[in-house]
């Protein structure tokens, strides 16, 4: 988790969610695939 940075501010951290969902979900499908 290198280029996870913990940060104070909000707003990154609702992004970085976003798009550790983004990624779960695009590794879901290259799995099913």
């Amino acid at each position: 988790m290198g280029y996870f940075k913990i940060t104070s501010n909000p707003k990154q951290r609702s992004t970085m969610k976003i798009l550790v969902a983004v990624k779960r979900v695009v590794d879901y499908n290259v799995k099913v695939r």
